[in-house]
């Protein structure tokens, strides 16, 4: 009897304790984090399984989606993990998509991003990753690590280490993009080993978004105040950029008295492309456009097509173009989410080439018809008793085009007769 009872018991403990998980290689595309014939353990990672790994050996599965709510009991890694005897699968990509949303358990530990061979995550717009721990991206020596971020990334309950996280590791690089309308909710801008070891780790910052660092309710002017400063010294040290420049002056830091929060955005496309990222157009031939930089010579592709997410990538439009600055494009369908991007390079077209830019993703929606736009300045003012009163406007939308403004004035302001 007491043997019985000793065998349940190691069952039951085996159980309880998780394993480390890693996502099976399979063919004919990405693999959906929701079915279990894509793990190795024939089950979906939950709060009790200790790690779970995308990417663990070369060969394994390269793209993993996740298209609803699924929890990891303590910690993520991809593109290898720190138990394995060997570098993990290079070009390991996880995509939450929209409507996705993967989150740690109650007791997280510290992820990773591309650990030991080089990893992408992918938040699309309506997508959130939430981490309750470290995130690192980058981490062993000459492993690079991003994140895209066009939904929503949480790590508020520590902080993310771009490039590394110890000094063995000074030539891992960690590059966080916040694009489009993402947001990036992050405990600390502040903390030296953000950036940790090496230079070329950088957050770049483009269209509409935005780093957002909250507070706790205690939280004192002080804590406030530093973490503004922290926010602008990285701006100025070239390590917060807008879109992929370094430029001081195309980002703004601010604390929002609103949100009890620190916000970093991008000001200004140093491309001016439009239409910019999120405009609403009218369906029909649409006019692209934008600015080239660099050398007199340039040549342009123009990547564009009709899709309601970011990825895949759309077709190519244009190809080869010299000097390019605009195209159209049919955009004929009402309510459709249309993608464009501009690739330009001085020499050799490969991507990879030093002289090669990829462009970033821009996204306008067409409509058959589109809301009155009204457009006011500051209130003008008039004069009663040679005193200005300024005058206040109330809007009244009597239909699809007639609007209506009056403008009034406050009944006890004493200039008023």
């Amino acid at each position: 009897m007491k043997k019985l009872l000793l065998l349940i018991m190691v069952i039951s403990l085996a159980g309880v304790a998780g394993a480390s998980m890693w996502i099976r290689p399979t063919a004919g595309g990405p693999g959906n984090w929701n079915d279990p014939a894509n793990w190795d353990g024939g089950g979906v990672p939950i709060v009790s399984t200790l790690v779970a790994v995308l990417g663990q050996e070369p060969g394994d599965l390269a793209e993993a989606q996740v298209t609803d709510t699924q929890t990891f009991g303590k910690k993520l890694s991809v593109g290898g993990e720190e138990y394995s005897a060997g570098p993990g699968a290079a070009g390991a990509v996880l995509v939450i998509k929209d409507g996705g949303s993967l989150s740690s358990g109650d007791n997280p530990a510290m992820s990773f991003i591309g650990y030991s061979a080089d990893a992408k995550m992918i938040i699309e717009e309506g997508g959130t990753f939430t981490h309750g721990h470290r995130l690192g991206l980058g981490f062993v020596a000459d492993v690079t690590g991003i994140v895209d971020v066009y939904g929503t990334l949480n790590v508020i309950a520590n902080n993310t280490y771009l490039g590394g996280y110890e000094e063995a590791h000074v030539d891992a690089i960690g590059k966080l993009n916040v694009r489009g309308d993402g947001v990036a909710n992050l405990r600390s801008l502040a903390d030296d080993r953000l950036f940790s070891y090496n230079d070329d780790s950088i957050v770049d910052i483009s269209s509409n978004g935005k780093i957002v660092v909250s507070f706790e309710e205690d939280a004192s002017d002080g804590a406030k105040l530093s973490e503004v400063e922290s926010a602008e010294g990285r701006i100025a040290a070239g390590e917060i950029v807008a879109y992929g420049v370094a430029d001081p002056n195309n980002l703004l830091a601010v604390y929002d008295e609103f949100s009890d929060s620190v916000i970093v955005t991008a000001i200004d496309d140093p491309l001016d492309r439009e239409p910019a990222y999120g405009e609403f157009v009218y369906t029909g031939n649409v006019d692209l456009s934008w600015v080239n930089l660099g050398p007199p010579d340039v040549w342009v592709d123009v990547w564009y097509g009709d899709a309601n997410e970011l990825y895949p990538d759309p077709v190519l439009y244009v190809d080869g173009e010299l000097n390019e600055t605009g195209v159209t494009v049919p955009a004929p369908e009402d309510g459709h989410k249309y993608i464009w991007r501009v690739d330009t390079y001085f020499g050799d077209p490969a991507v990879g080439d030093p002289n090669f830019v990829e462009g970033l993703p821009m996204a306008f929606l067409a409509f058959d018809d589109l809301p009155a736009t009204v457009v006011m300045d500051t209130p003008p003012t008039a004069t009663w008793k040679n005193e200005p009163t300024t005058l206040q406007a109330t809007i009244d939308d009597d239909g699809e085009s007639d609007v209506t403004v009056t403008w009034s004035t406050d009944e006890n302001d004493p200039n008023v007769t």
